[in-house]
């Protein structure tokens, strides 16, 4: 039986979505808490400027690190932002069904939508927002 490593998790698209992701989470905690705390910030104002900051940092990363897309900048940051309200939508329907018709813990609902969003998400970016234009595929060598 074969195991992944770390090093070939990260090595996958997948896995370098994954990190991203954790990059994201810790930016936007860490914006929100440092405009929180040092100055003082509406708590509304601190989080929609911690999710743009998040959301700046995720696209950048994804765009050139986990996909390492060659598609055109905007149309992907277009597509992103869709996909990412989109996750939020999900996130948002997981928590009524489990949490206010299903009377779940709100715990395991947020596990169960975090699993739902990130499938969700990664899917639809890898298969339409970072899709690789035939131009490149035309020029990868076929795997004998």
């Amino acid at each position: 039986r074969k195991h992944v490593t770390a090093l070939q998790l990260i090595d996958s698209v997948f896995g370098r979505y994954l990190l991203v992701g954790l990059l994201s989470t810790i930016t936007h905690v860490a914006t929100l808490a440092l405009l929180m705390e040092l100055f003082h910030a509406d708590i509304l104002v601190a989080t929609v400027m911690a999710f743009s900051a998040s959301l700046a940092v995720s696209f950048l990363l994804n765009y050139y690190f986990a996909f390492r897309a060659n598609t055109r900048v905007i149309e992907s940051f277009v597509k992103f932002t869709l996909v990412c309200v989109t996750g939020l939508s999900l996130n948002v329907l997981v928590m009524e069904l489990f949490v206010n018709r299903m009377g779940m813990h709100y715990g395991f609902a947020t596990l169960v939508a975090i699993a739902v969003v990130t499938a969700n998400n990664f899917s639809l970016h890898y298969f339409w927002t970072f899709k690789k234009t035939i131009g490149v595929a035309a020029r990868v060598k076929p795997v004998d």
